[in-house]
């Protein structure tokens, strides 16, 4: 899971960070010491949990909650005890006290984790609708390989057939979301669970197709599929 720390205390968010480090399911991108400036990035991030403060310069935890993705989890971590009743209101996961008790942050943590296997197995039994020659065509997540960039179309791989779409891989991306989905190359998306073993910059699928994995995507992709 993709991880962010929004904390204007700069010693917490190193603290956190050593924390989140000893998560091998967590994958910390980014820690912000505003709500403002989380903001402006959370959107290019993909994040799954954010870890947050309540008072902080500027916007509040309070504030920047109602904003968030509802495919970001929240796990409050602050040293006001008595906005518990209103963050839980707005449907967060946990809600910690500081001084942190680490027992108690790993214990929100799996809260959390277990909370996001529940919602992508739930989204891989969901289907999407794509236009395929002026039709629109039903297609099942849990059947898709990989979404792949062909120019001014994409193509929708699946374990029976290939839907060519007239598209961009940035739409789909935004449409299959990224809880069982990953863009791992600026061509490519695909589904982690078709994901059959990595070799070097390559992944190997279910029906033993390659999709290359760019640099930059590596680290999160061996993260995401629990590959040390």
């Amino acid at each position: 899971m993709n991880c962010i720390v929004i904390d204007d205390d700069s010693i917490f968010l190193e603290l956190m960070g050593m924390y989140i480090s000893k998560q091998p399911s967590l994958n910390l991108v980014g820690s912000f010491s505003s709500g403002l400036e989380a903001s402006k990035s959370i959107p290019e991030l993909q994040v799954d949990l954010v870890f947050l403060d309540i008072e902080m310069p500027g916007a509040s935890g309070m504030e920047l909650v109602k904003d968030l993705s509802q495919g970001s989890q929240v796990i409050f971590v602050t040293a006001h005890e008595e906005f518990a009743v209103e963050a839980f209101s707005h449907q967060v996961t946990d809600y910690l006290v500081k001084p942190i008790d680490e027992d108690r942050l790993n214990a929100a943590i799996r809260r959390a984790l277990e909370t996001h296997k529940h919602r992508g197995r739930a989204f891989e039994e969901q289907e999407i609708f794509v236009k395929v020659h002026n039709k629109f065509q039903k297609v099942s997540c849990k059947e898709i390989l990989s979404v792949d960039a062909d120019g001014d179309y994409v193509n929708i791989r699946t374990t029976s057939k290939t839907h060519l779409v007239s598209t961009s891989l940035n739409a789909m991306e935004e449409l299959l979301g990224h809880q069982s989905f990953m863009r791992i190359h600026r061509k490519n998306i695909v589904r982690l669970g078709a994901v059959r073993s990595i070799d070097h910059n390559e992944a190997i699928l279910s029906d033993d197709s390659r999709i290359n994995i760019s640099r930059a995507k590596k680290p999160e992709l061996l993260t995401r599929l629990k590959i040390n």
